[in-house]
């Protein structure tokens, strides 16, 4: 019952993983051609009927037999940063990342097609025709695509999106070690300690507890000026909520000395709450998509989020 390229959860993900259905997809000869057609027609339906490969054009629905994940790099050759990330891009995938089963699909949105293909001269990979502008606009309003370098990687199997942000999983991973980079589970990325204070406390200082994600950095002036307002609404009801909520600080700070100073000013302005680790402080930022801060996400102890606009519960926010 997937779309081809609709999102889910990576429980869901990890759940769909272990389903028998599983069979058909993996080993389409067990279950007749049936299978095996239906996700041809869905790669059909997302990328039209044919792609670019180098100057000639091949079949969508033969382009990704044997691999295991897809990435719509959406790109121009007009862009600075895109320039920047292209060879990078390129180098890794041809030195591991495609053996590895990734396939990528240049998405361009080059001003003119001669544009597109200088620039596509530069890549390696597959691409979306430039004659398909209907299929480009349709691709990026689908995957809400608002700025570029964008790398969209989805399940080859299924088309399930795997993470909207693969650009960073790209730079963070090049050789490959964790592809196809399924994001972790909300309680792997919370991790096992957090600061509280100037102690460090384990896993039970969150467990079962609704919590409230403080996505924030001192540098940040909205921040500043937001922070005593949540250290003041927190401090009001502690007492009233005990045990039942906690807020996390997941800084934004640029280095380790700044994130513990502002921390310390939080706890000292009354918002002694738990602090995640330096190391640890981007782990949620893809979960959650987190695009500005200051963002105050309240989630339930699974991760669910059951209130996107916390600013909202503090007065004078």
């Amino acid at each position: 019952s997937s779309h081809f390229g609709s999102s889910v959860s990576p429980h869901e993900l990890r759940a769909f993983w272990c389903q028998p259905v599983l069979l058909a997809l993996l080993h389409p000869e067990a279950m007749g051609s049936g299978a095996s057609a239906t996700v041809k027609d869905k790669a059909v339906e997302l990328l039209g009927p044919k792609l670019c490969k180098g100057g000639e054009e091949i079949d969508t629905a033969a382009a990704f037999e044997g691999k295991k994940a897809v990435a719509l790099y959406f790109s121009a050759h007009w862009c600075p940063p895109c320039r920047g990330f292209t060879p990078k891009f390129a180098d890794f995938y041809k030195n591991g990342l495609c053996d590895k089963g990734l396939e990528v699909v240049f998405i361009s949105s080059d001003r003119d097609e001669e544009s597109f293909k200088e620039y596509y001269g530069e890549q390696p990979w597959l691409a979306l025709p430039f004659s398909a502008r209907e299929k480009k606009a349709e691709l990026s309003k689908k995957f809400k695509v608002e700025g570029i370098p964008t790398v969209i990687i989805l399940n080859a199997e299924t088309g399930e999106v795997i993470t909207k942000d693969g650009r960073s999983a790209v730079m963070k991973d090049p050789t490959g070690e964790k592809f196809p980079w399924i994001p972790p589970t909300f309680q792997e990325a919370l991790g096992e300690k957090f600061m509280k204070g100037d102690a460090v406390v384990g896993k039970e200082a969150v467990e079962g507890k609704t919590l409230g994600l403080y996505f924030s950095a001192h540098w940040c002036p909205p921040c500043r000026a937001f922070t005593p307002q949540l250290a003041k609404w927190y401090a009001g009801i502690k007492g009233e909520v005990g045990d039942k909520f906690e807020i996390i600080f997941c800084s934004g700070d640029r280095s380790e000395e700044d994130m513990k100073s502002y921390y310390k000013e939080q706890c000292d302005a009354g918002g002694d709450w738990l602090c995640l680790p330096y190391e640890a402080k981007d782990n949620l930022d893809p979960l959650f998509e987190i695009s500005g801060i200051p963002t105050f996400l309240i989630v339930s102890p699974e991760g669910k989020v059951i209130n996107a606009s916390g600013r909202g519960l503090v007065p004078s926010a």
